[in-house]
Protein backbone atom coordinates (compact mmCIF):
# COMPACT_ATOMS: atom_id res chain seq x y z
CA UNK A 1 0.00 0.00 0.00
CA UNK A 2 1.33 3.35 -0.96
CA UNK A 3 1.11 6.14 1.82
CA UNK A 4 -1.20 8.66 1.12
CA UNK A 5 1.24 11.55 1.56
CA UNK A 6 4.19 12.39 -1.18
CA UNK A 7 6.89 15.35 0.41
CA UNK A 8 9.08 17.65 -0.27
CA UNK A 9 11.96 19.35 1.99
CA UNK A 10 14.83 22.07 1.76
CA UNK A 11 17.40 23.45 4.47
CA UNK A 12 19.36 25.98 3.69
CA UNK A 13 22.00 27.81 5.87
CA UNK A 14 20.96 31.36 7.58
CA UNK A 15 21.79 34.55 5.99
CA UNK A 16 23.77 35.32 9.07
CA UNK A 17 25.43 32.27 9.44
CA UNK A 18 26.95 32.52 6.41
CA UNK A 19 28.16 35.61 7.23
CA UNK A 20 29.86 34.14 10.21
CA UNK A 21 31.20 31.15 8.30
CA UNK A 22 29.05 28.48 10.64
CA UNK A 23 27.43 25.84 9.78
CA UNK A 24 23.65 25.37 8.83
CA UNK A 25 22.29 23.70 12.31
CA UNK A 26 19.27 22.26 11.18
CA UNK A 27 18.13 18.82 9.84
CA UNK A 28 15.32 17.23 8.55
CA UNK A 29 14.05 13.51 7.31
CA UNK A 30 11.11 11.66 6.16
CA UNK A 31 10.76 7.73 6.77
CA UNK A 32 7.89 5.59 4.85
CA UNK A 33 7.04 2.15 4.69
CA UNK A 34 3.09 0.94 3.53
CA UNK A 35 0.96 3.59 4.35
CA UNK A 36 3.08 4.81 6.77
CA UNK A 37 5.00 8.37 6.64
CA UNK A 38 7.12 10.42 8.95
CA UNK A 39 8.65 13.99 8.18
CA UNK A 40 10.75 15.13 10.98
CA UNK A 41 12.42 18.61 11.00
CA UNK A 42 15.48 19.62 14.35
CA UNK A 43 17.01 22.96 15.14
CA UNK A 44 20.34 22.69 16.70
CA UNK A 45 20.85 25.58 19.13
CA UNK A 46 23.71 26.68 18.23
CA UNK A 47 24.75 28.69 22.06
CA UNK A 48 27.58 28.58 23.09
CA UNK A 49 27.78 25.54 24.97
CA UNK A 50 26.01 23.60 22.48
CA UNK A 51 28.47 23.72 19.77
CA UNK A 52 27.95 20.03 18.41
CA UNK A 53 24.33 21.11 18.15
CA UNK A 54 24.68 19.89 13.96
CA UNK A 55 25.15 16.95 15.00
CA UNK A 56 22.24 16.40 16.93
CA UNK A 57 19.73 17.79 14.97
CA UNK A 58 21.44 15.10 12.35
CA UNK A 59 20.81 12.23 14.41
CA UNK A 60 17.39 13.74 15.72
CA UNK A 61 16.30 13.09 12.20
CA UNK A 62 18.55 10.08 10.84
CA UNK A 63 18.30 6.52 12.96
CA UNK A 64 16.13 8.02 15.41
CA UNK A 65 13.87 8.21 12.76
CA UNK A 66 13.84 4.46 11.77
CA UNK A 67 13.36 3.21 15.34
CA UNK A 68 10.17 6.01 15.52
CA UNK A 69 8.98 3.99 12.24
CA UNK A 70 9.59 0.62 13.59
CA UNK A 71 7.27 1.59 16.87
CA UNK A 72 4.45 2.44 14.80
CA UNK A 73 4.17 0.11 12.27
CA UNK A 74 4.53 -2.44 14.70
CA UNK A 75 1.42 -0.74 16.85
CA UNK A 76 -0.48 -0.40 13.87
CA UNK A 77 0.29 -4.45 12.92
CA UNK A 78 -1.54 -4.62 16.66
CA UNK A 79 -4.55 -3.02 15.61
CA UNK A 80 -5.13 -4.40 12.01
CA UNK A 81 -4.80 -7.98 13.93
CA UNK A 82 -7.30 -6.62 16.78
CA UNK A 83 -4.50 -7.01 18.91
CA UNK A 84 -5.11 -3.44 19.81
CA UNK A 85 -6.89 -0.47 19.13
CA UNK A 86 -5.93 3.55 17.66
CA UNK A 87 -6.46 4.50 21.39
CA UNK A 88 -3.16 1.70 22.37
CA UNK A 89 -1.61 3.95 19.89
CA UNK A 90 -2.56 7.28 21.02
CA UNK A 91 -1.31 6.49 24.78
CA UNK A 92 2.10 5.47 23.43
CA UNK A 93 2.51 8.50 21.58
CA UNK A 94 1.70 10.40 24.46
CA UNK A 95 4.21 8.73 26.64
CA UNK A 96 6.32 5.59 25.75
CA UNK A 97 6.92 6.83 21.95
CA UNK A 98 8.68 10.38 23.65
CA UNK A 99 10.55 8.16 26.07
CA UNK A 100 11.57 5.86 22.98
CA UNK A 101 13.04 9.22 20.83
CA UNK A 102 14.42 10.87 23.87
CA UNK A 103 16.29 7.71 24.72
CA UNK A 104 17.25 6.27 21.09
CA UNK A 105 18.70 10.08 20.94
CA UNK A 106 20.60 9.89 24.21
CA UNK A 107 21.77 6.41 23.21
CA UNK A 108 23.26 7.93 19.69
CA UNK A 109 24.96 10.73 21.68
CA UNK A 110 26.99 8.54 24.11
CA UNK A 111 28.05 6.78 20.85
CA UNK A 112 29.22 10.04 18.99
CA UNK A 113 30.87 10.97 22.37
CA UNK A 114 32.25 7.37 22.22
CA UNK A 115 34.14 8.03 19.08
CA UNK A 116 35.18 11.58 19.65
CA UNK A 117 35.03 12.55 23.22
CA UNK A 118 34.34 16.30 24.27
CA UNK A 119 37.88 18.17 23.01
CA UNK A 120 40.62 20.20 24.94
CA UNK A 121 40.15 22.91 22.48
CA UNK A 122 36.08 23.09 22.63
CA UNK A 123 36.28 23.07 25.92
CA UNK A 124 38.76 25.88 26.10
CA UNK A 125 36.62 27.75 23.83
CA UNK A 126 33.80 27.36 26.14
CA UNK A 127 35.91 28.54 29.26
CA UNK A 128 37.15 31.61 27.71
CA UNK A 129 33.48 33.04 26.48
CA UNK A 130 31.37 31.63 29.27
CA UNK A 131 33.60 31.05 32.44
CA UNK A 132 34.78 27.79 34.12
CA UNK A 133 31.49 27.24 35.78
CA UNK A 134 29.90 26.47 32.27
CA UNK A 135 32.76 24.33 30.92
CA UNK A 136 32.35 21.99 34.10
CA UNK A 137 28.88 21.77 33.82
CA UNK A 138 29.42 20.33 30.45
CA UNK A 139 31.54 18.34 31.22
CA UNK A 140 29.14 16.55 33.89
CA UNK A 141 25.70 16.70 31.19
CA UNK A 142 28.10 16.59 27.72
CA UNK A 143 24.92 15.64 25.62
CA UNK A 144 24.03 20.16 26.51
CA UNK A 145 26.47 20.12 23.55
CA UNK A 146 24.49 18.04 21.01
CA UNK A 147 20.78 20.32 22.49
CA UNK A 148 18.21 20.79 19.63
CA UNK A 149 14.60 20.61 19.21
CA UNK A 150 12.51 17.79 17.43
CA UNK A 151 9.12 18.48 15.60
CA UNK A 152 7.78 14.92 13.90
CA UNK A 153 4.78 14.32 12.01
CA UNK A 154 3.16 11.11 11.16
CA UNK A 155 0.22 10.51 8.87
CA UNK A 156 -1.43 7.04 7.79
CA UNK A 157 -4.97 5.57 6.46
CA UNK A 158 -6.43 5.28 9.80
CA UNK A 159 -4.79 8.21 12.15
CA UNK A 160 -2.45 11.25 11.92
CA UNK A 161 -0.61 13.13 14.71
CA UNK A 162 2.19 15.50 15.35
CA UNK A 163 4.66 15.76 18.58
CA UNK A 164 6.66 18.68 19.43
CA UNK A 165 9.41 19.09 21.95
CA UNK A 166 11.11 23.01 21.41
CA UNK A 167 10.71 26.11 19.25
CA UNK A 168 9.19 25.65 15.55
CA UNK A 169 5.89 25.39 13.55
CA UNK A 170 3.51 22.37 12.77
CA UNK A 171 0.60 23.97 10.43
CA UNK A 172 -2.04 22.23 8.44
CA UNK A 173 -3.45 23.30 5.45
CA UNK A 174 -6.81 22.44 4.33
CA UNK A 175 -8.13 21.80 0.72
CA UNK A 176 -9.03 25.41 0.44
CA UNK A 177 -5.76 26.44 1.35
CA UNK A 178 -6.86 27.60 4.92
CA UNK A 179 -4.24 27.23 7.53
CA UNK A 180 -4.16 26.58 10.97
CA UNK A 181 -1.59 25.63 14.14
CA UNK A 182 -2.93 22.35 15.45
CA UNK A 183 0.00 22.78 18.44
CA UNK A 184 -1.12 24.19 21.42
CA UNK A 185 1.70 26.97 22.82
CA UNK A 186 4.04 26.01 24.98
CA UNK A 187 3.92 29.36 27.54
CA UNK A 188 7.45 28.63 28.60
CA UNK A 189 8.73 29.05 25.04
CA UNK A 190 9.92 32.61 25.73
CA UNK A 191 12.21 34.82 23.49
CA UNK A 192 14.97 32.82 22.66
CA UNK A 193 14.39 29.90 25.32
CA UNK A 194 13.58 26.34 24.17
CA UNK A 195 12.54 22.72 25.50
CA UNK A 196 15.33 20.46 24.27
CA UNK A 197 16.32 16.52 23.16
CA UNK A 198 19.07 17.42 25.67
CA UNK A 199 16.98 17.69 29.00
CA UNK A 200 16.88 15.25 31.64
CA UNK A 201 13.56 14.06 31.37
CA UNK A 202 12.67 15.63 27.55
CA UNK A 203 9.76 13.51 26.85
CA UNK A 204 8.18 15.04 29.86
CA UNK A 205 8.09 18.53 27.55
CA UNK A 206 6.53 17.20 24.39
CA UNK A 207 3.47 18.39 23.09
CA UNK A 208 1.20 15.70 21.08
CA UNK A 209 -1.73 15.73 19.22
CA UNK A 210 -3.60 12.56 17.69
CA UNK A 211 -6.51 12.67 15.38
CA UNK A 212 -8.15 9.26 13.85
CA UNK A 213 -9.23 10.23 10.49
CA UNK A 214 -12.52 10.79 9.91
CA UNK A 215 -12.87 11.66 5.93
CA UNK A 216 -10.19 13.30 4.17
CA UNK A 217 -7.04 14.28 6.14
CA UNK A 218 -4.94 17.58 5.66
CA UNK A 219 -3.89 18.57 2.28
CA UNK A 220 -0.66 19.55 3.44
CA UNK A 221 1.28 19.36 6.28
CA UNK A 222 4.09 21.72 7.01
CA UNK A 223 7.07 21.44 9.69
CA UNK A 224 9.40 24.31 9.96
CA UNK A 225 12.38 25.27 12.30
CA UNK A 226 11.62 28.67 13.76
CA UNK A 227 14.06 30.53 11.07
CA UNK A 228 10.86 30.08 9.24
CA UNK A 229 8.01 31.72 11.40
CA UNK A 230 10.44 34.02 12.70
CA UNK A 231 11.59 35.55 9.11
CA UNK A 232 7.43 37.08 9.26
CA UNK A 233 6.05 40.14 10.79
CA UNK A 234 2.78 38.29 11.63
CA UNK A 235 1.78 35.13 12.00
CA UNK A 236 -1.23 35.76 8.85
CA UNK A 237 1.80 36.30 6.40
CA UNK A 238 3.55 33.57 7.81
CA UNK A 239 0.23 31.00 7.23
CA UNK A 240 -0.56 32.88 4.01
CA UNK A 241 2.91 31.90 2.82
CA UNK A 242 2.28 28.28 3.93
CA UNK A 243 -1.13 27.96 1.96
CA UNK A 244 1.00 29.23 -1.47
CA UNK A 245 3.27 26.48 -1.02
CA UNK A 246 0.03 23.96 -1.54
CA UNK A 247 -0.97 26.20 -4.47
CA UNK A 248 2.92 25.42 -5.74
CA UNK A 249 2.61 21.75 -5.58
CA UNK A 250 -0.68 21.22 -6.94
CA UNK A 251 0.73 23.00 -9.97
CA UNK A 252 4.15 22.26 -10.24
CA UNK A 253 4.35 18.74 -8.43
CA UNK A 254 6.83 17.53 -6.28
CA UNK A 255 9.92 17.94 -8.57
CA UNK A 256 8.67 21.34 -10.04
CA UNK A 257 7.89 22.68 -6.67
CA UNK A 258 11.15 21.72 -4.98
CA UNK A 259 13.63 24.00 -6.33
CA UNK A 260 11.51 26.81 -5.77
CA UNK A 261 10.83 25.86 -2.22
CA UNK A 262 14.71 26.64 -1.59
CA UNK A 263 14.75 29.65 -3.64
CA UNK A 264 12.15 31.10 -1.76
CA UNK A 265 13.75 29.79 1.88
CA UNK A 266 17.00 31.23 1.12
CA UNK A 267 15.25 34.57 0.21
CA UNK A 268 13.27 34.58 3.49
CA UNK A 269 16.48 34.03 5.78
CA UNK A 270 17.98 37.08 4.02
CA UNK A 271 14.96 39.13 4.21
CA UNK A 272 14.09 38.06 7.73
CA UNK A 273 15.52 35.81 10.65
CA UNK A 274 19.04 35.21 9.38
CA UNK A 275 18.85 32.19 10.98
CA UNK A 276 18.46 28.74 9.08
CA UNK A 277 15.21 27.97 7.93
CA UNK A 278 14.10 24.47 7.23
CA UNK A 279 10.46 23.36 6.03
CA UNK A 280 8.97 19.84 5.26
CA UNK A 281 5.74 19.77 3.48
CA UNK A 282 3.49 16.40 3.42
CA UNK A 283 1.35 16.98 0.71
CA UNK A 284 -1.72 14.32 -0.21
CA UNK A 285 -1.15 12.49 -3.17
CA UNK A 286 -3.93 13.14 -4.88
CA UNK A 287 -4.09 16.53 -4.70
CA UNK A 288 -0.50 16.41 -7.33
CA UNK A 289 -0.86 17.27 -10.61
CA UNK A 290 -1.33 14.22 -13.02
CA UNK A 291 1.47 15.59 -15.14
CA UNK A 292 4.04 17.16 -13.33
CA UNK A 293 7.27 19.35 -14.09
CA UNK A 294 10.19 17.08 -14.62
CA UNK A 295 13.79 17.85 -14.27
CA UNK A 296 13.68 18.84 -17.80
CA UNK A 297 10.65 20.66 -17.59
CA UNK A 298 11.01 24.60 -17.04
CA UNK A 299 8.83 25.36 -14.53
CA UNK A 300 6.13 28.40 -15.14
CA UNK A 301 7.99 30.97 -12.66
CA UNK A 302 4.95 32.98 -13.63
CA UNK A 303 2.63 30.96 -11.94
CA UNK A 304 4.37 30.69 -8.42
CA UNK A 305 7.79 33.02 -7.77
CA UNK A 306 9.34 34.39 -4.89
CA UNK A 307 6.91 37.24 -4.71
CA UNK A 308 3.93 34.81 -4.69
CA UNK A 309 5.34 32.36 -1.91
CA UNK A 310 6.90 35.03 0.08
CA UNK A 311 3.97 37.26 0.93
CA UNK A 312 4.99 41.07 0.35
CA UNK A 313 8.13 40.51 -0.91
CA UNK A 314 9.65 42.45 -3.91
CA UNK A 315 10.02 40.41 -7.18
CA UNK A 316 13.17 39.84 -8.97
CA UNK A 317 16.92 39.45 -6.58
CA UNK A 318 16.64 40.10 -2.98
CA UNK A 319 17.61 43.22 -1.75
CA UNK A 320 20.49 44.18 0.15
CA UNK A 321 19.35 43.81 4.45
CA UNK A 322 19.94 47.52 4.73
CA UNK A 323 17.38 48.00 1.86
CA UNK A 324 14.17 45.80 3.47
CA UNK A 325 11.70 48.77 4.78
CA UNK A 326 9.81 48.95 7.90
CA UNK A 327 6.66 47.30 5.91
CA UNK A 328 8.35 44.22 5.30
CA UNK A 329 6.56 41.20 6.17
CA UNK A 330 9.58 39.95 7.64
CA UNK A 331 11.26 39.96 10.88
CA UNK A 332 14.80 40.05 12.25
CA UNK A 333 16.15 37.99 14.85
CA UNK A 334 19.46 36.10 15.35
CA UNK A 335 19.37 35.13 18.51
CA UNK A 336 20.86 31.77 19.92
CA UNK A 337 18.71 29.38 21.63
CA UNK A 338 19.05 28.44 25.44
CA UNK A 339 17.11 25.22 27.14
CA UNK A 340 14.43 26.72 29.90
CA UNK A 341 13.95 24.54 32.46
CA UNK A 342 10.69 24.18 34.75
CA UNK A 343 7.26 22.27 34.36
CA UNK A 344 4.99 23.56 32.19
CA UNK A 345 1.46 24.81 34.38
CA UNK A 346 -1.90 25.24 33.63
CA UNK A 347 -4.04 23.26 30.91
CA UNK A 348 -0.80 22.06 29.49
CA UNK A 349 0.24 20.87 33.32
CA UNK A 350 0.52 17.18 31.44
CA UNK A 351 2.75 17.78 28.58
CA UNK A 352 0.78 15.65 26.22
CA UNK A 353 -2.63 16.67 24.24
CA UNK A 354 -5.00 14.63 21.99
CA UNK A 355 -7.00 17.07 20.77
CA UNK A 356 -9.57 16.79 17.80
CA UNK A 357 -8.27 19.12 14.73
CA UNK A 358 -10.52 21.54 13.22
CA UNK A 359 -9.53 20.24 9.49
CA UNK A 360 -12.06 17.18 8.74
CA UNK A 361 -10.33 15.52 7.20
CA UNK A 362 10.38 10.64 7.25
CA UNK A 363 15.97 13.93 11.56
CA UNK A 364 18.24 12.41 25.70
CA UNK A 365 16.82 15.01 27.18
CA UNK A 366 15.60 17.12 30.44
CA UNK A 367 12.64 18.95 32.09
CA UNK A 368 13.77 22.29 31.29
CA UNK A 369 14.66 24.81 28.18
CA UNK A 370 17.98 26.31 26.28
CA UNK A 371 19.32 29.42 24.11
CA UNK A 372 19.48 29.09 20.94
CA UNK A 373 21.88 31.33 19.37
Amino acid sequence: MLPMFSHCGVSVRGASHERKGQVNQDSFGVVSRDDIVIAAVSDGHGSRSAFRSQRGSQLATGPLLEQFLNAIADLRMDVKERLASLSTIRHALELSLPQLLTRTWGSLVHEDLQRDPLRDDELRALRESSGDAAAKALEAHPRTAYGATLLVSVACDDFYAHLQLGDGDILEVTDHGEVHCPMPADVRLIANETTSLSLDKAWRDFRVVFQPLQGAPPAAILLGTDGLSNSFRAEADFHRAAGRFLDGLRTLGIKGFQPQLEENLRRVTQLGSGDDVTAVILVRADLLPNDPVTDEGSPPRAMIGPSVLVPGAASGPPPPLSSVSSSSPFASNEAARVPVRGRMRGPLSHRTLCAPLLSAGGQWGGAAALPHM
